[in-house]
């Protein structure tokens, strides 16, 4: 699977893997699902009205139509990248620096849609996001986008490193410098080590951050990364149960 590589403020580099072709394939059979539905039960309400004598019904269809072409637009607007369809199999879209895109890049995106896709039945999207390389159609690549493939959410509360006592004295201060992205980083980075047996990831986090807050340490990196979270967490008040 393609990867974007982002950094972050700190030059900590996460990778993301790039949603293929068949997810977004089947994000937008979803989409089509959901609007297929909202046309078909407009259907059965403009039949009940025609049975009952009611006119006008050719304007109320005109207006009720309208939604559906901006259901993509106002999704990725109103929930932060994502349509239905994406919620379901887990993509997302994003600015190829990392951050969340503006109104102006999903307009963009929205624009240039009927030509990646209804125009040519999705082939022109599909042959740009092959060539590419980066996960892009068009609408991508005049936006600045990409889509990704969101892995499953690391939480605190699902590791060793949630709780930290209130007793706890932080060892690394330093680490009030973080952000709440970097420090999700590393959580995940333990996770993939607990749960995958893999040390190279941990090793190359840890220096990272030793190099990012100068710190000077012997302690291991498996250890050390479980400081610093702790110490963030006690920190800024991010968890802290007894």
């Amino acid at each position: 699977m393609e990867k974007i590589r982002i950094e972050t403020a700190h030059n900590i580099v996460i990778e993301h893997d790039i949603a293929s072709v068949a997810d977004r394939i089947a994000s937008n059979l979803l989409d089509y699902l959901i609007i297929s539905v909202y046309y078909f039960i407009i259907w059965v309400l403009m039949f009940s009205l025609a049975i009952g004598g009611f006119h006008s019904i050719q304007w109320i269809l005109l207006f009720v139509s309208i939604p559906p072409i901006f259901y993509q637009l106002v999704c990725e607007i109103f929930l932060e990248g994502q349509s239905f369809g994406m919620r379901a199999v887990r993509t997302k879209v994003i600015r190829m620096d990392g951050t969340q895109p503006g109104i102006g890049s999903y307009l963009l995106r929205w624009l240039l849609r009927p030509i990646d896709i209804f125009t040519s039945y999705g082939g022109v999207a599909v042959i740009t996001i092959l060539i590419n390389g980066k996960g892009q159609r068009l609408g991508d690549i005049a936006a600045g986008t990409t889509v990704i493939k969101m892995k499953k959410a690391v939480k605190l509360s699902d590791t060793i490193l949630a709780q930290t006592h209130e007793t706890h004295v932080p060892v690394f201060p330093q680490v009030e410098k973080l952000t709440d992205r970097e420090i999700g980083i590393i959580v995940e980075t333990l996770s993939v080590f607990k749960y995958q047996g893999k040390i190279m990831p941990v090793q190359v986090v840890a220096k990272k951050i030793k190099e990012v807050l100068k710190i000077e340490t012997t302690m291991k990196p498996w250890d050390f990364l479980k400081t610093v979270v702790k110490d963030y967490n006690h920190l800024t008040g991010k968890v802290n149960e007894n």
